[in-house]
């Protein structure tokens, strides 16, 4: 059964396109199809289980609260002072992706880590967003455009999929520049990842996290699209 606390997701995924809700299938596991229905029904079930498909009546902003939860994204720095319910779940959202990389970034090397850095500084035309995610992104979220954080989703992207044993088309990588490519490749993503990104034990949350990551980049691709050239 539908919960329909969830229609602000399905209402969303109604304006993705095929490929990204064919995507999006595959991180989170929805065996039954790629329709904005069944992709949200499948998100209440990694949240609720079989159990909450029924009598799980929380919304897409809660659930995407408690992804950020389990990862422990810092509160203080995206609240600043304001209450949770004055936030909207895109935001909690985008913090999600800048914790997910800050730890990626404090995982690495020093080397390959400042070459990162150094890559997503072009890339996002932002000279200090390697050290500040390291420090703590969620601050900068109020200092990032939408194409900012969609290229950090993407790069999140690829380090998740990786660790998951996907492989998404090309053209989702495609705001990564190839320095980024070259710097970790797939084998370097997937044990960056799946080693040291985050204690993901409990197999709801191995898949909620890429899905909420990859739900904020078709929010923000969709937004990119609508934006004037």
């Amino acid at each position: 059964m539908m919960n329909p606390e969830l229609a602000q997701l399905e209402q969303l995924l109604e304006m993705a396109t095929e490929e990204d809700r064919t995507n999006l299938q595959s991180l989170i596991g929805a065996d039954f199809g790629n329709s904005p229905r069944l992709l949200s029904d499948h998100f209440n079930f990694l949240h609720g289980g079989i159990a909450g498909q029924i009598w799980n009546r929380k919304s897409w902003k809660k659930l995407v609260t408690d992804v950020a939860d389990h990862i422990q994204i810092d509160w203080n720095a995206l609240l600043r002072q304001k209450n949770w319910d004055v936030i909207g779940a895109a935001e909690i959202e985008d913090a999600v992706i800048m914790t997910t990389l800050g730890r990626l970034l404090k995982s690495m090397p020093d080397e390959e880590r400042e070459k990162l850095a150094a890559e997503l500084a072009t890339a996002a035309e932002e000279p200090n967003i390697g050290p500040q995610l390291v420090a703590g992104g969620v601050m900068l979220l109020g200092h990032l455009s939408g194409f900012q954080i969609y290229l950090l989703a993407t790069t999140a992207l690829g380090a998740l999929t990786a660790s998951m044993g996907i492989v998404l088309p090309f053209v989702i990588y495609s705001t990564m520049t190839t320095t980024i490519g070259i710097i970790l490749g797939p084998i370097g993503w997937a044990a960056l990842a799946a080693s040291t990104l985050f204690s993901l034990s409990q197999a709801n949350y191995s898949k909620l996290l890429p899905g909420v990551i990859y739900v904020s980049f078709i929010r923000h691709k969709l937004d990119q699209s609508s934006s004037p050239t």
